[in-house]
């Protein structure tokens, strides 16, 4: 292929040992120098600059300009070379840097570093190429100057951060416990697993009283679906077992959560499946003590270089009394749904589409909030730096100066002049950048269904919203402060501290014989030891057990 001839290849072919699944085309991205290949949001190096700081360009811009997906960098290196071996460091230490760093901050200074001090990236590689005995002196050489800098790049980063952050105990605190509550459960990757193997007729075992799910092979066309959507599934192992339930995990029985490869597997596979189905409005029975209404809504946001920073479904339910509130996803996951789902006529009601609006910005605001606080981080490291990076330079430069007797000294004045007018584009360019990584734009809302719940006589839960009045004055009256009520049907409904700053998570039912599932127990298995069941009665009185002391009692 030609410096900057676009070429297009279909399925099937082979370029230099990598294999297309489907036909792409490639393109030269304009001011580079070198060929490169670039697909959708996949770039493959097959012709590695020496020079770091072109390699980290290429990968700097496909990661910033409007991506919106992961990115994938290939860098396809002779094995077994010594040239290759260099490489082979340089890029695993970059890959270190970037994860302490980010892409965006690694891919601005280091390439720089290191032409800052070897001027002379090629006479680096031949020395490495001709020289057998000075190889271990050039990777020593490279990868303590790479160490050095990424030291001070990290020391410069968390000063930012340490400079812009008051760090304040009891919210960090408050967030971690937010956090227990709002996770998704781990036996629901598990569920989610066994339901969509079972609709793709894996045959699938149960095994340690139903605890445990065994797959004794997967079919072909499912090991040839992974391969396709870059899964990496253990090809050696003759059978696959997975639980959802933490003390059932051992080492021949893998705890399922989001990153294990089957996991992945099926969000594949369900991603397919969804494109078939058309969501439409359903009726079906639910553990609800009143008819809901729940409206489904996909929620987007994104900054203003195009990439997403949200993107999230909202349940909106409309109770019997008019009244509009938010679900927290769990309610999918507390409770089946049971019924076939009878199919009803399409229906909004006026109030729902402002109610979503409303929600949209109060998302949009808090990703504004926080977004402009990680901004603030970058922005002062970013600006901290290249001054730092135009100081060493101004020096060098005076240095050379000072010592030009003859003018022996002119290229490498020419060369720090250069220097000092890239440093200041690069950082007119990066700052411009972030702010616009400042503009959050919000999509407009999009509905994706509509259920009908209408209750099914075994009611576990109520609206906290109810409640809140009457648990802020309980806990005010008992000592304990800091009440949070989370949205209905969350793991939990409220949340309060001792004045020791114990926690304690309150979950308010209205009928005194309610017992909840073993999936809604075993849910609470991080939280139990602070988890409080509080009986409200029709007089109002509170009555509260622990959930600890009551674990058993609690089964359904």
């Amino acid at each position: 292929m030609k410096m900057g001839e676009d070429m297009k290849y279909k399925a099937g072919d082979v370029i230099r040992g990598m294999q297309f699944p489907e036909t792409v085309e490639i393109k030269r991205f304009e001011g580079l120098t070198e060929d490169l290949f670039i697909f959708c949001n996949q770039m493959i190096n097959y012709d590695i600059p020496w020079n770091p700081n072109k390699l980290e360009q290429r990968m700097g811009r496909i990661h910033r300009i409007g991506q919106r997906n992961e990115v994938f960098v290939f860098n396809l290196i002779a094995a077994n070379t010594r040239e290759g071996d260099v490489m082979l460091r340089l890029l695993n230490k970059l890959e270190l840097m970037r994860e302490d760093l980010g892409a965006d901050l690694v891919y601005d200074f280091i390439g720089k570093v290191l032409e800052d001090r070897y001027f002379d990236l090629p006479t680096l590689m031949q020395q490495a190429i001709l020289n057998r005995e000075k190889l271990d002196e050039v990777i020593a050489g490279m990868e303590r100057t790479l160490s050095e800098e990424h030291k001070r790049l990290l020391q410069i980063y968390q000063e930012e951060s340490l400079a812009n952050n008051v760090l304040e105990l009891t919210s960090l605190r408050k967030e971690q416990y937010e956090l227990m509550v709002k996770h998704i459960p781990v036996r629901c990757y598990a569920d989610f697993c066994k339901t969509i193997f079972n609709k793709k007729k894996i045959r699938l075992q149960a095994v340690n009283e139903g605890n445990v799910t065994r797959i004794d092979r997967l079919p072909k066309f499912i090991r040839d679906f992974a391969k396709k959507n870059k899964i990496v599934l253990n090809e050696s192992a003759e059978a696959y077992k997975y639980t959802g339930y933490t003390e059932q995990e051992a080492e021949d029985v893998a705890l399922i959560d989001q990153s294990h490869s089957l996991y992945k597997l099926g969000l594949e596979l369900t991603k397919v499946e969804a494109e078939k189905f058309a969501f439409q409005r359903y009726m079906i029975r639910y553990p609800c003590s009143e008819n809901i209404e729940v409206y489904v809504y996909n929620l987007a946001v994104a900054d203003g270089t195009g990439k997403e920073l949200n993107n999230q479904l909202v349940y909106v339910a409309l109770k019997s009394t008019g009244k509009l509130e938010v679900l927290d996803p769990y309610w999918i996951f507390q409770a089946e749904f049971k019924g076939e789902g009878v199919q009803i006529n399409d229906h909004l009601e006026g109030t729902v589409l402002p109610y979503v609006y409303k929600v949209a910005l109060e998302m949009k605001t808090k990703i504004k909030i926080k977004r402009e606080a990680q901004l603030e981080k970058v922005s002062g490291f970013l600006a901290k730096t290249f001054r730092l990076q135009y100081n060493e330079a101004m020096e060098r430069l005076t240095g050379y100066q000072k010592d030009n007797k003859e003018n022996k000294n002119g290229v490498l004045i020419n060369q720090m002049n250069a220097n000092l007018i890239d440093i200041e584009v690069r950082k007119l360019e990066r700052l411009s950048e972030v702010e616009r990584q400042r503009n959050i734009v919000m999509k407009p809302p999009k509905r994706v269904a509509q259920l009908e719940l209408y209750p099914d006589g075994t009611a576990t839960r109520v609206f906290p919203s109810d409640y809140f009045d009457l648990i802020e004055k309980y806990e005010h009256q008992h000592g304990r402060s800091g009440l949070k009520m989370f949205e209905a049907f969350a793991l939990v409904d409220f949340y309060s501290e001792r004045y020791n700053g114990e926690p304690r998570f309150i979950i308010v039912k209205d009928k005194p014989d309610i017992v909840f599932s073993r999936e809604y127990i075993e849910d609470l298995r991080g939280i139990v030891e602070h988890a409080y069941v509080y009986y409200v009665d029709k007089d109002q009185s509170v009555t509260e057990y622990a959930v600890k002391d009551n674990w058993m009692l609690l089964f359904s």
